[in-house]
């Protein structure tokens, strides 16, 4: 689990629970900024998978889940069509 060593590496001495949004939206908006939105975005997804998963073993109370409360990063598309004069 990659991403959830990303978590760990940001915040080695916090423990699921004491991990607030506010740290989670910090970290993903350093990836944004560094214009890795897609990675923003897959480390979002794990990290509410994550906490889900801590839910069903009683790690982390019903409905603590940081990473969910955060705003999705939305990546633009870069390319295009081509056109058929383009194609040829």
């Amino acid at each position: 689990m990659q991403d959830a060593k990303v978590l760990l590496a940001r915040l080695p001495t916090s423990a699921l629970t004491e991990i607030s949004s506010m740290e989670i939206s910090a970290i993903l908006a350093e990836y944004i900024d560094d214009d890795k939105i897609r990675r923003a975005k897959g480390l979002r997804e794990s990290w509410i998978d994550l906490y889900r998963e801590a839910q069903y073993d009683g790690k982390v109370p019903h409905g603590c889940n940081p990473a969910e409360a955060t705003r999705k990063p939305i990546a633009k598309v870069k390319r295009r069509r081509l056109s058929l004069d383009e194609w040829r």
